[in-house]
């Protein structure tokens, strides 16, 4: 073999390693970016579940708040009509 020819072999040998080192390198860049941003969501994820968890109890707490209201409407509004018929039966005697 002529010397050009080793040359151009070890030249191809040495660009196809830095080709490799390159692709490699920028390979586990690209795996620890993905890695990094996966965290993040996860752990992103993981805030808005506690803000969805704390915003379902108060909507289970005010549904709740809703029915004792309307229970203690409804009994002030029999406690105000027994009130009114006792007033009527005191007033006509």
């Amino acid at each position: 073999m002529s010397t050009e020819v080793i040359v151009a072999i070890i030249t191809g040998i040495f660009t196809l390693a830095g080709v490799i080192a390159t692709v490699i390198s920028a390979n586990k860049k690209t795996q620890d970016q993905i890695k990094a941003t996966s965290e993040l969501t996860q752990y992103r994820i993981a805030e808005l579940e506690k803000k969805q968890d704390k915003h379902n109890g108060l909507i289970e707490r005010m549904y709740q708040v809703e029915k004792d209201v309307k229970l203690l409407d409804e009994k002030q509004n029999e406690a105000e009509r027994r009130i009114n018929d006792l007033e009527k039966k005191e007033s006509k005697k």
